[in-house]
């Protein structure tokens, strides 16, 4: 194939992912819950192609086609992410029909169950016979053991989620068993990459104070564990609703002050730390779970920035909040510029103890600044994390110093630490401190 073959292809690939998108936006205002289906297959489509066009550019060698294709991939996450959201919209709008107007039984989900009002009551009686009647809900199903790649990292799997009270639904055994499998296969629709659940694979933590003598030591550990107990002993209810988690750290976010408000006092998201990281390493993509969502950093690469920071002793355990757990805190403050408070709120803790973590890794990537030649290259792409326009805004950087106590410039070398990372990972596969990089923000900053 020519060169100029190769150009118009490519001019057509990315006229027909505009095509596609702004078709979309049009019809988001026509779907009904009917279409469900007809979405989520067209969703399944544009991941297959998106991962089609990634594939393609690691295979080439040409600098110019590369950048051409990665650019068109982008349009086609683009359209991925939107036709996730219709899905998810379409999904609530399911849930919402009235009974008396569904021609046949409801497909149950992990948001079909319903919720006691505050009047109701249940005699120890009555729930065992309800609980008889029904059939627990399993949120994620665990591919072999195969498919995962080795981590021999401990977890931190808290007791209370060993013990949660079970989701419950209908007994449809076949749509139950359907609807399991699309949760599993559902991918966070901000990540900048469809990345395979194999490849998702949690690890949570690394405290040797575990809250169980079963506590599982690995992945494949957790399987045992998930095989030994049964199914019941892992189903898990949000502690709270999303709404209730939505208005707490909105509640949070509108907070001016300066320094930590509350810093002692532990805030309650949809579930522990330890169950919001899983399910965000995890890909979880549950409408009744309030999950943060990673915009520019895959997570695999996450992961992996985590073990060189460990390895190079820039990060150590805590009793309280896992190493991986603590990589995410800063990855979310940094991409949306929330408030310590805030990601308390999401991940069930105190704002002390997201500080202390945001802290620990952040001291972490300046140390990798050094390490990584960045001192005399300009890189691109802060702009992109939200937190920048904090310390660029009119206001002024000093009221973000004093509250995130973090200079101004030194954001800025953590930023561009983490945008190489991303960049010299996604052009040599590995954790690499020099060498070739892609330009991956390129796209984004348009």
């Amino acid at each position: 194939m020519s060169t100029r073959t190769i150009s118009g292809t490519l001019r057509e690939l990315r006229s027909l992912a505009e095509l596609t998108k702004a078709s979309v936006a049009n019809l988001e205002a026509l779907l009904r819950p009917s279409a469900l289906a007809q979405v989520t297959s067209t969703k399944r489509l544009m991941r297959d192609a998106h991962q089609d066009l990634e594939r393609l550019q690691n295979q080439t060698s040409e600098k110019e086609v590369a950048t051409s294709i990665r650019e068109v991939a982008v349009e086609a996450w683009k359209v991925y992410q939107r036709l996730v959201k219709i899905e998810e919209k379409l999904r609530r709008a399911v849930k919402q029909v009235p009974a008396s107007d569904a021609p046949s039984p409801p497909i149950p989900t992990s948001h079909s169950h319903r919720q006691p009002t505050k009047g109701e009551s249940f005699t120890t009686s009555e729930r065992s016979h309800e609980r008889a009647s029904q059939k627990l809900y399993q949120l994620w199903d665990w591919p072999d053991s195969q498919q995962y790649e080795p981590d021999d990292t401990p977890w931190n799997l808290e007791t209370e989620l060993y013990h949660a009270q079970p989701i419950q639904v209908t007994d449809y055994t076949n749509t139950a068993s359907s609807s399991s499998q699309e949760t599993t296969e559902s991918v966070a629709s901000a990540c900048t990459s469809v990345i395979k659940f194999e490849e998702q694979s949690a690890e949570l933590g690394q405290s040797s104070e575990m809250g169980s003598a079963d506590s599982p030591g690995s992945v494949n550990g957790l399987r045992l564990l998930y095989a030994k107990h049964g199914l019941e002993n892992f189903a898990f209810k949000p502690v709270r609703t999303r709404e209730e988690v939505e208005s707490s750290y909105t509640e949070e976010e509108m907070f001016m002050r300066s320094s930590l408000y509350d810093a002692d006092r532990k805030r309650e998201g949809s579930g522990s730390g330890d169950f919001v990281t899983y399910a965000i390493l995890a890909g979880t993509d549950d409408g009744q779970l309030c999950l943060p969502r990673l915009r520019y950093i895959k997570i695999h690469e996450v992961k992996r920035l985590k073990d060189y920071l460990v390895r190079e002793r820039h990060l150590r355990r805590s009793r309280e909040v896992s190493r991986i757990e603590k990589v995410l805190h800063l990855m979310f403050a940094l991409q949306e510029g929330w408030r310590m408070e805030t990601i308390a709120v999401l991940f069930s803790r105190t704002p002390q103890q997201v500080d202390a973590a945001c802290h620990d890794v952040f001291e972490g990537l300046l140390a990798m600044h050094g390490q990584s030649g960045l001192e005399h290259q300009q890189v691109g792409g802060h702009e992109l994390w939200k937190i920048w326009a904090k310390f660029t805004g009119e206001g002024g950087s000093d009221r973000w110093e004093q509250y995130y106590g973090w200079t101004r410039q030194d954001v800025l070398k953590v930023l561009e630490t983490v945008n190489m990372y991303i960049a010299r990972y996604r052009q040599q596969g590995k954790v690499a401190l020099e060498g070739g990089f892609q330009h991956w923000w390129r796209p984004f900053a348009r």
